[in-house]
């Protein structure tokens, strides 16, 4: 699925490229250099994709639409999920405070109709899930039982489900994290590093984001191949993915996790085809944790996200 989504975003680009004569190209350069100078970006990109969910019985999440907001003063910013505020900038290097939601809930259904921070070129974009995770819990089970004068497990069969793989997901609640962002940008590429905590007490934890892109442009495409990793605390994880005694059941025993590190690969594509319309592609695969892969209620090692659609720059 990874590689057939880059062969159709390979194809959507060169055939951009054939219908761009070199006078619109001129404009275009000179319509990113505006925009990149704007204090303010919005814009919204219609297509397809989709989003591995980790958890037993899930099924991965489609992705319609894609949301870029962003706006920058001179020393308060809001960037696709980031508020934050510079005490310092430099020629190449730049120091922030940010604080924003945990990315973590996401993957449990939070809103129903879940929001998901990820980057593309020339800013950063907001997945909204067009659809609820399908996740079987118990209680859609045991409703399902009793509106038919059944037996919970008579039920079961006659869905032609398994038992013993009817997992109810722990409820896990949303987080606020907020600490020190660096952002370092030289000939050789671009670094970010945060360092972030739970300032809302729901995890108590903490990790460490690291990211390594370099950005190539090419007349009107822009590329930005990405490689970086998170490490989570223990604390953090045990929250999300431990299972407490209380809530340990039939096939899911009780499960203390500990600090685990995700490393992750992306690809972010834009071609500008006019001043405001592009073609804009994604594709990221992160790898999990022995921590979160040893949870009784994961059984995937990967999350794959990939999105390909036509954007609008306002």
């Amino acid at each position: 699925m990874f590689k057939r989504y880059l062969y159709i975003l390979s194809f959507w680009m060169l055939w951009a490229a054939s219908i761009v004569n070199a006078d619109d190209k001129l404009d275009i350069q000179q319509a990113i250099a505006d925009y990149e100078e704007r204090s303010w970006e919005f814009g919204v990109s219609a297509g397809y994709g989709a989003r591995t969910n980790p958890l037993v019985n899930s099924s991965d999440v489609p992705l319609y639409l894609i949301f870029n907001m962003a706006w920058f003063g001179d020393w308060v910013f809001f960037d696709n999920g980031d508020l934050g505020l510079n005490f310092y900038e430099g020629d190449k290097l730049s120091l922030n405070v940010i604080t924003h939601l945990n990315n973590e809930r996401s993957v449990f259904q939070w809103f129903n109709k879940g929001v998901r921070i990820f980057g593309v070129p020339t800013a950063g974009a907001s997945f909204v899930q067009s659809e609820e995770p399908e996740v079987h819990q118990e209680a859609d089970i045991s409703s399902l039982a009793t509106a038919r004068n059944l037996p919970e497990e008579l039920a079961l069969l006659e869905q032609g489900l398994d038992t013993s793989e009817i997992i109810a997901i722990p409820d896990r609640k949303v987080a606020v994290d907020a600490g020190l962002e660096l952002l370092y940008t030289a000939d050789w590429g671009e670094l970010q590093m945060q360092f972030l905590s739970d300032i809302s007490f729901r995890h108590k934890g903490f990790e460490i984001w690291g990211s390594y892109s370099y950005p190539w442009q090419y007349g009107n495409l822009s590329l930005t191949p990405s490689v970086g990793f998170v490490w989570k605390s223990s604390s953090l994880l045990n929250y999300y993915y431990g299972v407490r005694y209380d809530e340990a059941q039939s096939g899911m025993p009780a499960y203390q996790a500990g600090s685990g590190t995700n490393a992750f690969v992306r690809l972010a594509a834009v071609y500008h085809l006019s001043n405001h319309w592009g073609i804009v592609g994604v594709a990221e695969y992160e790898s999990l944790s022995a921590s979160i892969q040893d949870s009784p209620f994961v059984d995937k090692k990967s999350i794959q996200t990939y999105f390909i659609g036509l954007t609008y720059q306002f």
